[in-house]
């Protein structure tokens, strides 16, 4: 694990990674919301499913990371989480539709909270794995998890602040809500192959690291 801490490069990378992952998060759930207002409105069903949503998702995704951090590298694990989320929510706009149509056979608040299930959910997991994964990969010895821990969550929450003033305050109106999606995409989608070309997260770096 040292070469992650002692390289500032990779120390770099994967900080931002946890930037990108709390702008993402934050900005999904909003996106997530303002998707499903036009079949169910605004009300408060609507906003409590979609952060009860987010959390359980994280939830998960946080005790699942941990586990499976000890168990797979956590270098490729890593890569194709975000690949994973980034092609969910480049998907968003054109499932949307689809799901909530197909929840219309339910009464409003169990529609309310199939769609958040199916919609937004999945995403969260994903990346609820990504912190406790970074975490992982930079701590060397127990001494410095506490320390590694919270400056990856901050790092996180601070990329989730600007997300969520940034696209309720301007992409959102500039460029719509499907725009955004395939936006926060992207970038997940381009961080991740910039990772899969670093020496370091490929097989043979994550064997020395093993080694280590």
């Amino acid at each position: 694990m040292k070469e992650y801490s002692n390289n500032k490069s990779s120390l770099s990378y994967l900080y931002v990674l946890a930037f990108v992952e709390g702008a993402s998060l934050m900005g999904m759930e909003i996106l997530g919301g303002k998707m499903i207002a036009p079949f169910y409105g605004t009300s408060l069903y609507v906003w409590s499913t979609v952060l009860a949503v987010t959390m359980g998702g994280l939830a998960i995704g946080y005790f699942t990371g941990g586990i499976l951090s000890l168990k797979y590298p956590k270098e490729k694990m890593l890569l194709y989480t975000l690949i994973t989320a980034g092609v969910l929510v480049g998907l968003t706009p054109t499932l949307d539709g689809i799901i909530m149509r197909g929840t219309y056979i339910f009464s409003t608040e169990i529609g309310i909270i199939v769609t958040g299930l199916l919609m937004i959910m999945p995403m969260m997991i994903c990346f609820g794995i990504v912190s406790p994964t970074i975490i992982g990969m930079l701590s060397s010895s127990g001494n410095e998890v506490g320390n590694i821990a919270g400056n990856v969550y901050a790092v996180s929450t601070l990329g989730g602040i600007l997300a969520t003033y940034s696209i309720a305050f301007y992409f959102v109106l500039e460029y719509g809500m499907s725009s955004c999606c395939w936006m926060i995409s992207f970038l997940l989608l381009a961080f991740t192959l910039l990772g899969f070309s670093r020496k370091e997260f490929t097989l043979k770096g994550t064997k020395n690291i093993k080694s280590n």
